[in-house]
């Protein structure tokens, strides 16, 4: 079994182009925040930097941590705090707020691209949108996500920007054994605004535990440049976490490798 680490978007197996809305949803632990992570540095290396991370979850560790492992994978190892010093600059502005209004991220989107050039922006946790200033109360939940979405595709047109947004499924998908887009919270109209859908999905390998070194990730392509016909049947990726440096690693094999 062969390993290619993730480093440009041939190795994600993926397709991104200007414009693009992009959703990746999956259901918590599941490595999609890893995943959106990665996907920054890929941006940046493919010419689409500096990337921006909105974080709606204010002085999220967990995030700095990811930032730092794949700033050190991609420099070297760290031995000791001096080590740090020759760390260069993180490609990634990195923004985390506490259930923001849409107003303010639209805003800093804005800022970002005429400021730093901009083009390529995540949203991450995007159920902790604050949108009390669409009517959510008349519109209710689900329509005034909606409502974002449809705010956050035009932006992206607008400003020829990549949009990724980053979202929990519901517990659903377990009866089944994998997500649909029905199953991606509070935005039923994904499949409308959205040009491309993914998810990272986990599964076990030799009974461990999710979560485990032994845990594969497939990124699932509901809708994108692998689109399929059937909404039961998606393109897979398959992938490895490396928790060491929660860096995605896709896992490279053919049928002679194979024990």
């Amino acid at each position: 079994m062969g390993r290619l680490t993730m480093e440009t978007l041939d190795d994600l197996g993926l397709f991104w182009i200007d414009e693009q809305l992009i959703l990746v949803a999956g259901s918590p632990l599941s490595g999609k925040t890893a995943y959106a992570v990665q996907s920054c540095f890929v941006a940046d290396k493919e010419g689409n930097g500096p990337a921006i991370y909105f974080s709606l979850l204010a002085n999220n560790w967990n995030i700095r941590k990811v930032l730092f492992l794949q700033q050190a994978k991609r420099t070297g190892e760290i031995h000791s705090i001096s080590d740090l010093q020759k760390l260069p600059s993180i490609p990634v502005y990195l923004e985390d707020y506490e259930r923001p209004p849409i107003e303010k991220l639209i805003e800093r989107i804005f800022y970002f691209k005429k400021e730093k050039g901009a083009r390529f922006f995540v949203i991450d946790y995007l159920q902790l949108i604050d949108c009390s200033t669409l009517g959510s109360m008349n519109l209710g939940r689900e329509s005034a996500l909606n409502r974002v979405l449809e705010l956050l595709k035009s932006i992206a047109r607008a400003l020829g920007v990549i949009v990724m947004i980053v979202s929990e499924i519901s517990s659903h998908w377990e009866k089944r054994g994998y997500p649909t887009i029905r199953d991606i919270l509070d935005v039923s109209e994904a499949e409308t605004y959205c040009d491309q859908i993914l998810f990272v999905h986990h599964s076990t390998v030799n009974g461990m535990e999710a979560g485990s070194d032994n845990t594969k990730r497939s990124i699932l392509i509901a809708k994108g440049y692998f689109d399929t016909d059937d909404d039961d049947e998606m393109a897979s990726i398959d992938m490895h976490l490396d928790l060491e440096t929660m860096t995605f690693i896709r896992i490279a094999y053919d049928t002679e490798s194979m024990d």
